[in-house]
């Protein structure tokens, strides 16, 4: 009698949590706005960045260390400052 019990709880218990589970058009809602913030972003960003840090890196031979490292390194540090990025030590609260 005991084992048919705590199999109807087991069953009372995954029927309840099932009945609280989002519907499946909840999830094409977030799905279509997540493709909505793709396709925002996507509008914003081209290749062209791309292409210049590729053309500039690819000047040197690419060591830790080395001079063309170093300059690959200094050279997206720069392209990321003047896109607004600022170090933690620097940013303000």
């Amino acid at each position: 009698m005991l084992k048919k019990t705590g199999l109807l709880i087991v069953i009372l218990v995954v029927a309840m949590s099932c009945h609280s589970m989002r519907k499946a058009s909840d999830f094409k809602n977030e799905a279509s706005s997540e493709l909505n913030y793709f396709d925002l972003v996507n509008q914003r960003f081209t290749g062209g960045i791309a292409y210049k840090t590729t053309a500039f890196v690819e000047k040197y031979w690419r060591v830790v260390g080395n001079t063309g490292f170093n300059e690959s390194v200094y050279e997206i540090a720069g392209q990321l400052e003047k896109a607004g990025f600022v170090l933690e030590e620097k940013a303000l609260p």
